[in-house]
C-alpha cells in the first residue's frame, strides 16, 4: 500500500466537507425530489424519513472509505516504526520518568544482558544507579530541557561496565501521560580506539628514540622529548620545519636522500643509518626507520620517523659490558670477572708457583643494613671496598663477589705465611672506625683461604675451597681466619644438604614445636614452657644441634622463628590454655626479628587477631644479639615490656658477660647456660660462676633460670643456692604439647 498523499488531518477535513455538502443537498433537494415523485401526496414525515435513508446510503461509503484509509495508514506507519525499533542496533526503551520500563527492543536486551521481562520488572535501576550524582544531573537537565544527550557507563547483568551514549527525551502519549524514550548507543569500540590512541601517543612520547611525525611535504607536525634531547632543537623551533637530517643529506649525500624517498614511494618504509646535525652544528650519526602513515581521514601521506643516536648506543653497550664485569656500587670486578681473571692466571701455571684465594665476609653486616638502611649500608660497603683494595691491590685481583663478600687472588707468594699476612692486614684495615650518622662503627671480617695447588688448580675449585674455609671460620667465631682442610669438604656438603632440607621444611610447614617445662625451684610447680623447633616428616632425623646452626648461618633462622611463634600460638589456644590457663611460653628471638620493630608489631597484631594476651609470651635473647646494637636493643626491650612481654638473656656467660649492659638493659632475668650446670657441684669453677651469677642477678633484681639440669642432685643443689627456676631432662625431655601435658603428673598438670 502506498502512503497517503495528505496528512491524516487533511483527509479528515475532506471527509467532513463531503459529508456537509451531501447533507446540505439532501436537506434542500431530497425532500422536493420526493414530493415531485409522489405528486405531493405523502406525509411530510414520510418524506423526511425517505430523505434520511437516501442520505445514509449515499454517505456511508464515503465515511467507510475514509476510516479504512486512515486505519491502513496508521497500521503501515506502526509496522514500519516497529521494524525500525526492532532492527535498530541501538538499545531503545519506552519508559516512565521514574525509571519503570514498558518496552525494550532486542538490541537493548542484548546490550544489557537482560530479557525484556526482567527489564520491565527491574526498571532502569538494573543498569543505572539512581544515587549516581552524574545520573541525577542528567535527569534534572532532561526535566528542565525535555531531552538530554551524554556519555555514561551502564552496568550489564554480568557486572561489566559498558560505555554508552544516551539520548533521552520526554513526550506525552495520546492520553496526556508523560513518557520517555531512552536510546543507548554502545561506544565501547570508540573507547578502545581512543585508549589505544592515547597509549600509542604515550609510547611515542616516552620512547628513547627520537620521534617525529611529518606531513607529505616533510614539515614536522610533532616531536617527542627524545628528539629534542638528541638534536638540541625544541618542538617549537622545528614546528613546520624540515627534519634536520633531510637538510644535512641535501648538503652531504643527496643520492642517499633520493634513495630514501624512492624506498618510501615503493614500499612505504625505509630503515638504515644516516647523517644529521645537532642545533649547534655538531654532526651525529643516526640509526632508525621512516614509515608512511596512511589514514582514512586524509589522502595526504604522513611519515613516522624513529631514530637513535648511534654514539649513545655505543656508550650504552660499553656500559652494559662494564656492568657485566664490574660491580656498579664499588667499581671492583664482580664474581664473573674475578673468575675469568683467576682462570687466566691459573692456566698453565706451574705447581710450584704458589697462589691463594681469600674470601672476606663482613661480620654482622645485616645489622647495619637493618639499623641504618640500604643507603648507609652502601656507603659502608664503598669504604670497605676502598680499604680492601688498598690493602691487597698490589698482590693480585680484588673483587666484590656479592653482598658483603669480597675476593682477593694473591698471584705471587713466597710462602703460605704471605696469605696469612695479607689476611691480617685486611683485618687491621677493617678495624679502623667507620663514621656513620655521627657514630663510629668498628667492623670485623671473617676470612677463608684456599691455596694453589693443594686446594684446587682451577678457579671454581679454588674459590669453592676458600668459601668452605670461610664458613668454618664463621662457625668458630667472628673475626677469624680459616684455611681450607679436606675434612671441610664433607662439612660443606652436609651444610648445603641441611640448608636445602630446612628451606623445604619451612615451605611445607614441616617445622613443629616441642616444649620443655621450666620449673619453680622452691615449689616444683610448672612456671612456663620453652618452645623449641623440631623438623617433622622426611626431615625428622635432622636434630636441632644440626639444623639450628645451619639456619643461623644460612639466614633462615628468622623463618624458623616465625614458624615456631605461629605454632606456639596454636598450641596455646588448643592445648595449654585448657589445662593451664596461666601458663607462659618462652620463645627464642632471632637477631633479625629483634632488630625489626615492624616484625615485633606484626607479631603483636597477630596475637590480637587470635585474642591472645601478649603477656602469655616472653622472649629469650642471646648476649650477642643484645650487644650488636645497644641503643636499638634498649628500644626493642622497652617496647616488648610495655606490652607485657618479658625478656631474658639466654646462654648467659657464653658471650660478652658485661656488667654494663646488665645495668643499662631493663631485662627481667638471666638464663645460665648448661655448660656451667654440668659437673655441679664437683666442678669448683662452674660452682663459683653459678654462685656469683646468682648473687649478682638477685642484687640487680633479676630472676635466674638454670638450664641443663639432669639429676636430682643438681636440682636440689641449685635450689639451695637460691636459683629461681630450673629446666632440663631431669624434669622432662622436649616433646609435643599433647605429649608433654599427658606425661606430667596430674598435680603439675593442673597447677599454674
Amino acid at each position: 500500500m502506498r502512503p497517503l498523499r495528505w496528512p491524516p488531518r487533511h483527509v479528515g477535513a475532506l471527509c467532513a466537507t463531503v459529508y456537509g455538502v451531501i447533507a446540505l443537498v439532501s436537506v434542500i433537494g431530497l425532500e422536493g425530489a420526493i414530493a415531485q415523485i409522489t405528486g405531493g401526496n405523502q406525509e411530510p414525515v414520510l418524506v423526511q424519513a425517505a430523505a434520511g435513508v437516501i442520505f445514509i446510503v449515499l454517505t456511508a461509503p464515503v465515511i467507510g472509505w475514509a476510516v479504512a484509509t486512515l486505519l491502513r495508514w496508521y497500521a503501515q506507519t506502526y509496522s514500519e516504526l516497529s521494524l525500525v525499533v526492532e532492527h535498530s542496533l541501538d538499545g531503545i526503551f519506552l519508559s516512565e520518568p521514574s525509571g519503570r520500563i514498558h518496552t525494550a527492543n532486542p538490541a537493548g536486551c542484548e546490550m544489557l544482558g537482560y530479557t525484556e521481562d526482567e527489564l520491565r520488572a527491574g526498571g532502569r535501576q538494573l543498569f543505572m544507579a539512581d544515587d549516581d550524582p552524574e545520573l541525577q544531573r542528567l535527569l534534572k537537565k532532561r526535566h528542565e530541557e525535555g531531552r538530554v544527550t551524554a556519555e555514561l557507563n551502564v552496568r550489564r547483568k554480568d557486572g561489566l561496565l559498558l560505555p554508552v551514549e544516551i539520548n533521552s527525551t520526554l513526550f506525552r502519549d495520546t492520553s496526556g501521560t508523560v513518557r520517555t524514550v531512552l536510546m543507548l548507543h554502545d561506544i565501547s569500540e570508540r573507547h578502545h580506539a581512543l585508549r589505544a590512541a592515547r597509549l600509542a601517543q604515550t609510547a611515542l612520547e616516552n620512547t628513547q628514540e627520537g620521534t617525529a611525525i611529518v606531513d607529505g611535504n616533510w614539515r614536522i607536525k610533532w616531536v617527542n622529548a627524545a628528539f629534542e634531547e638528541i638534536t638540541g632543537f625544541t618542538a617549537n623551533e622545528v614546528a613546520d620545519q624540515t627534519p634536520p637530517f633531510r637538510d644535512t643529506l641535501n648538503d652531504v649525500d643527496p643520492k642517499r636522500l633520493q634513495a630514501i624517498d624512492a624506498s618510501l614511494e615503493a614500499n612505504g618504509f625505509w630503515q638504515g643509518e644516516l647523517q644529521s646535525r645537532k642545533k649547534d652544528g655538531t654532526p651525529i650519526s643516526l640509526q632508525g626507520s621512516i614509515s608512511r602513515i596512511d589514514t582514512r581521514a586524509s589522502t595526504e601521506a604522513n611519515y613516522l620517523c624513529l631514530f637513535a643516536d648511534i654514539g649513545r648506543i655505543e656508550d650504552f653497550e660499553n656500559l652494559i659490558s662494564r656492568l657485566r664485569l664490574y660491580d656498579p656500587l664499588t667499581g671492583l670486578p664482580n664474581r664473573s670477572a674475578a673468575f675469568d681473571a683467576i682462570s687466566e692466571r691459573l692456566t698453565g701455571r706451574p705447581r710450584d708457583a704458589l697462589a691463594a684465594v681469600l674470601v672476606i665476609d663482613i661480620d654482622y653486616f645485616q645489622g647495619i643494613n637493618e639499623r641504618f638502611g640500604h643507603h648507609v649500608a652502601d656507603d659502608v660497603l664503598r669504604i670497605v671496598a676502598e680499604r680492601v683494595h688498598g690493602a691487597a691491590a698490589d698482590h693480585g685481583v680484588v673483587a666484590r663477589t656479592g653482598g658483603d663478600t669480597f675476593l682477593i687472588f694473591v698471584d705471587e707468594m713466597a710462602s703460605v705465611g704471605h696469605a696469612t699476612g695479607i689476611a691480617d692486614a685486611l683485618r687491621r684495615a677493617l678495624l679502623a672506625e667507620v663514621p656513620v650518622n655521627g657514630e663510629a662503627l668498628r667492623l670485623s671480617a671473617s676470612i677463608g683461604i684456599g691455596l694453589f695447588p693443594e686446594d684446587g688448580t682451577e678457579a671454581e675449585t679454588l674459590v669453592q675451597s676458600a668459601e668452605t674455609a670461610l664458613r668454618a671460620a664463621r662457625r668458630s667465631g667472628r673475626g677469624e681466619i680459616g684455611f681450607y682442610e679436606p675434612a671441610l669438604y664433607q662439612g660443606t656438603r652436609t651444610f648445603l644438604a641441611i640448608s636445602q632440607a630446612l628451606r623445604e621444611a619451612v615451605e611445607k610447614r614441616s617445622i613443629i614445636n616441642h616444649y620443655q617445662p621450666i620449673i619453680e625451684a622452691k615449689t616444683g610447680r610448672i612456671h612456663s614452657f620453652e618452645a623449641l623447633a623440631r623438623l617433622s616428616g622426611q626431615w625428622r632425623h635432622i636434630g636441632p644441634g644440626e639444623f639450628i646452626p645451619v639456619a643461623e648461618e644460612s639466614g633462615q633462622v628468622a623463618d624458623v622463628a616465625r614458624r615456631v611463634f605461629t605454632n606456639a600460638c596454636a598450641d596455646y589456644l588448643h592445648t595449654f590454655q585448657g589445662f593451664m590457663p596461666e601458663i607462659r611460653i618462652a620463645l627464642n628471638l632471632s637477631a633479625k626479628q629483634f632488630a625489626q620493630t615492624a616484625a615485633i608489631q606484626k607479631s603483636v597484631d597477630y596475637l590480637e587477631r587470635l585474642h591472645i594476651d601478649p603477656s602469655v609470651f616472653y622472649v629469650e635473647l642471646t648476649e650477642s644479639v643484645v650487644m650488636d646494637d645497644m641503643k636499638l636493643s634498649m628500644q626493642a626491650i622497652e617496647r616488648m615490656q610495655s606490652l607485657g612481654i618479658g625478656v631474658l638473656i639466654d646462654d648467659f656467660g657464653t658471650g660478652y658477660s658485661s656488667l654494663a649492659y646488665l645495668r643499662d638493659l631493663r631485662v627481667d632475668g638471666l638464663k645460665i647456660d648448661k655448660m656451667f650446670v654440668q659437673g655441679l657441684p664437683e666442678d669448683s669453677r662452674n660452682e663459683a660462676i653459678v654462685r656469683t651469677t646468682l648473687a649478682m642477678a638477685h642484687e640487680l633484681g633479676l630472676e635466674v633460670v638454670a638450664e641443663g639440669v639432669e639429676t636430682r642432685f643438681q636440682a636440689d643443689y641449685l635450689r639451695d643456692l637460691g636459683c629461681d627456676f630450673l629446666q632440663g631432662f631431669y624434669f622432662a625431655k622436649p616433646a609435643s604439647a599433647n605429649e608433654i601435658i599427658g606425661a606430667l603428673p596430674t598435680r603439675r598438670r593442673n597447677s599454674g
